[in-house]
């Protein structure tokens, strides 16, 4: 730690306190989005003052060159995050909101999953703060379907602040926070102790929490399980960010939702504008925003964000070989029209004439036949195609990777499992692996375990070129990854 603030007031031309106190703003907005108003800032002195005194920072200036210089330690950055954030939240939050999930919007989405013979829901409740919306969600759901052990019903709640993560892992809240429960709900999921109120196992088991920061460039993303999303929940969170911050946040928050899935921002975050992507609709005063038809240009960029158009150029062809001439025609004729909707045999066409190659491109091809299916929300489908593309190698890293991710997002631990220490036995030093066992050793309830897979892929992660691509995340680098992992050992430890 610096002892001195004077390389601050020969950086920025000024020796005032004050001043590095604006530069701490400065980081924190370009680092996490947050956007402090001006009357919010004795807020911000506040919080530099204690963590100043909590960790023996002589003034404000030496915490800000620890941050400029990536010296800072994680814990001194969470509770400024904690206590600069306003984390105030309870169940069933804007009762007309939660009316119209209740009322429709749920329903509407069961009743279709239901005609598609597919019972898998995925909700994010993104800026989750201590998990009181998420677990608002879990009761509803739990209330609508009857059958609902059959169901794959994931639900995640991200948030930057790991102290608010932790007591949404508790599922611990104040009688406070119950203010809007309706007495049968709270006798029906939370039992008593003393002042505070302990839900159920079954309710909390439904979602997983993990730390995001929204303005980073790592989602929609496979391996933080952001991705094919019917429903996400968006609320009070852009009161902090700056308007050209939210535009980025919301274009990338569209690539995260499926087909005909709903985004719902809070009362206090409306935004006037059309979202790209995204219609406007109104229902019982209650304004949401839906997506439409994905367009295979959709699909290309939320793979690939570079890649701003689908071209024969860049079909499955690796190596650019050309395949016969009558299968090829055929197909680039349909997938290069960007005004076409999907339609489920493309893909599928593709690898049909892919297979009787057998060939290291061939399977290539296959698995990026397979990853445009999922990012579909054709998970049932990439999943066949992963397996037709072992058939030709079963040893094949990139194919049983995307297998084994595919397997994990449809809750069949223990086959993801198997794929994912096969692939830890082919390929030791790779940390998506190791990454994953921590997930999926976390989700069996192996908490000692899955911090030791996360240890691992921290190790390795920071062997890794720091600039260097995590597989089949188009934004995330190693570095990050180590970052991110980091932050999962710190929530997964302080777990009970």
């Amino acid at each position: 730690m610096r002892q001195h603030s004077d390389k601050l007031a020969h950086s920025i031309g000024i020796g005032e306190t004050s001043v590095a106190e604006i530069a701490i703003g400065k980081y924190i907005k370009n680092n996490y989005g947050i956007a402090l108003a001006e009357h919010q800032q004795a807020t911000l002195v506040c919080a530099i003052k204690k963590i100043c005194n909590k960790f023996n920072y002589p003034d404000a200036s030496a915490l800000y060159l620890d941050m400029v210089d990536n010296v800072v330690t994680t814990q001194v950055m969470e509770l400024l995050i904690d206590e600069i954030t306003v984390g105030e939240t309870y169940f069933f939050r804007d009762s007309k909101q939660m009316a119209l999930l209740r009322n429709k919007l749920l329903p509407e989405l069961i009743q279709n999953k239901q005609q598609q013979q597919n019972k898998t829901l995925r909700i994010w409740s993104a800026g989750c703060s201590s998990g009181d919306e998420l677990y608002s969600v879990a009761i509803i759901l739990r209330e609508l379907i009857a059958d609902i052990s059959e169901w794959n019903i994931h639900l995640v709640g991200t948030d930057i602040n790991l102290v608010l993560i932790q007591q949404a892992l508790a599922g611990k809240y104040s009688h406070h926070a119950l203010r809007k429960v309706d007495n049968t709900i709270a006798s029906r999921y939370f039992s008593r102790s003393g002042d505070s109120y302990q839900l159920t196992s079954e309710i909390m088991q439904m979602a997983k929490f993990s730390y995001l920061n929204l303005i980073d460039d790592y989602y929609p993303s496979f391996i933080n399980e952001i991705n094919n999303i019917d429903l996400i929940l968006c609320r009070n969170v852009f009161i902090y960010f700056s308007e050209p911050t939210i535009r980025d946040v919301l274009n990338k928050i569209t690539q995260c939702l499926t087909e005909s899935g709903v985004l719902m921002l809070g009362a206090s975050d409306y935004w006037g504008e059309n979202i790209s992507g995204l219609e406007k609709l109104v229902a019982d005063d209650v304004c949401y925003f839906q997506r439409g038809v994905l367009t295979l240009n959709d699909i290309i960029e939320a793979i690939n964000p570079d890649k701003k158009k689908y071209t024969a150029n860049t079909t499955h062809s690796v190596t650019g070989n050309r395949l016969n001439a009558e299968g090829e025609q055929e197909i680039i004729s349909e997938v290069t029209n960007e005004d076409a909707q999907i339609k489920l045999d493309k893909s599928d066409k593709l690898i049909q004439v892919f297979e009787q190659q057998h060939s290291k491109d061939s399977i290539n091809a296959i698995v990026e036949a397979s990853q445009q299916l999922a990012t579909a929300g054709k998970v049932d489908e990439a999943i066949a195609s992963c397996k037709k593309a072992l058939e030709i190698d079963e040893m094949d890293i990139n194919c049983n990777y995307l297998y084994g991710q595919l397997l994990a997002e449809k809750n069949l631990t223990e086959e993801a499992v198997s794929v994912f220490k096969k692939i830890v036995y082919l390929a030791p030093k790779m940390p998506e692996a190791h990454y994953y066992l921590g997930v999926l050793s976390f989700r069996n309830g192996n908490k000692d375990r899955a911090i030791k897979h996360m240890m691992n892929t921290v190790t390795l992660a920071k062997q890794k070129a720091s600039d260097a691509q995590v597989l089949n995340e188009s934004n995330m680098t190693y570095s990050r990854l180590a970052e991110i992992v980091e932050h999962e050992i710190t929530i997964y430890s302080e777990i009970r």
